[in-house]
């Protein structure tokens, strides 16, 4: 949690907000409903849950043990798999630019800048290379 808290600063407060006031309302709302009707919905929750826990564990320890597709999670839809597109979307409000990673934009920028050097020398060593020259 605290690597996700560093590279996410948001997330903090949303894990907080949803564990502390989302989750026991929901708990509460399906409980008022009856045990049946909470178990219904907890069962395949936490059923799910340990699946997803059970294939994590094997994913790490055994992957041969799984199929090809179950390895890792790159099948599943990046949202589903990364906080980054919820990272994009928290921190393009005006009043979020003080959570925004400085890292990642760091980062970006030095993409940016070795992408542009990286085709800057290509295009000098095709120019200053003597085996090109038509002459």
């Amino acid at each position: 949690m605290g690597n996700i808290t560093a590279m996410y600063r948001w997330f903090a407060i949303v894990y907080l907000i949803g564990m502390f006031f989302l989750m026991p309302g929901f708990v509460f709302l399906l409980s008022l409903g009856g045990s049946v009707v909470l178990w219904s919905v907890i069962g395949p929750i936490i059923i799910l849950c340990v699946i997803i826990g059970i294939i994590n564990f094997i994913q790490n320890k055994r992957p041969s043990l799984l199929p090809e597709f179950l390895r890792d999670w790159e099948f599943m839809p990046l949202p589903l798999r990364s906080l980054e597109p919820y990272d994009k979307a928290a921190t393009s409000f005006p009043c979020c630019k003080s959570c925004r990673n400085e890292a990642t934009e760091e980062k970006n920028e030095q993409s940016r800048r070795s992408s542009t050097s990286s085709a800057n020398s290509s295009h000098n060593n095709e120019t200053s290379n003597p085996d090109n020259d038509p002459s």
